[in-house]
């Protein structure tokens, strides 16, 4: 298994059938990124393409046979051909309960309106922002008090929660 992470938001990760490693960059910005410290401290390998649309990173990630890609606060439209390569489909996990704030900010958009709840939405990845089937929702309470950065905290976990029970 391997870890495949791009630059442009949080994380793309997609989990993949074989150890392999492929180094686009000589600066390697992932090692600040949580999901890629957690990824070396457990041996797996990394490959962080500048952009997974380039046609030197589309091939290694083909090549890389992955079964499932996951994105977090990614905010990158992915090619239909990007879309399609992993066996068990490409999932994004989003910070509100779609269709309500789909798109960037939606932690910030939530707390600007007063709402009172949000939640983690699973869905599809489609070739639009967050307009895939929506696959699990979670919902939770916003305090009244509450910061994004510290609802951004909870909703990570949450998020995490709904992709590994």
């Amino acid at each position: 298994m391997a870890g495949f992470l791009c630059n442009g938001g949080v994380a793309g990760f997609a989990i993949l059938r074989e150890q392999k490693f492929v180094d686009f960059q000589s600066e390697l910005a992932w090692k600040s990124l949580p999901l890629a410290l957690l990824a070396t401290q457990r041996g797996l390998p990394i490959i962080q393409p500048v952009s997974i649309n380039r046609r030197k990173a589309m091939e290694a990630y083909r090549a890389a046979r992955p079964d499932a890609f996951v994105t977090v606060a990614y905010g990158i439209v992915f090619t239909p051909d990007v879309i399609a390569v992993p066996r068990l489909g490409s999932f994004n996990v989003h910070a509100s309960l779609l269709p309500r704030y789909r798109g960037a900010a939606p932690i910030a958009r939530a707390i600007q309106n007063g709402d009172r709840q949000t939640g983690v939405t699973v869905q599809r990845v489609v070739h639009e922002v967050d307009a895939g089937a929506i696959l699990a929702q979670r919902a939770l309470e916003i305090g009244p008090e509450e910061t994004a950065g510290e609802l951004s905290e909870r909703l990570a976990r949450l998020g995490a929660e709904i992709l590994v029970p």
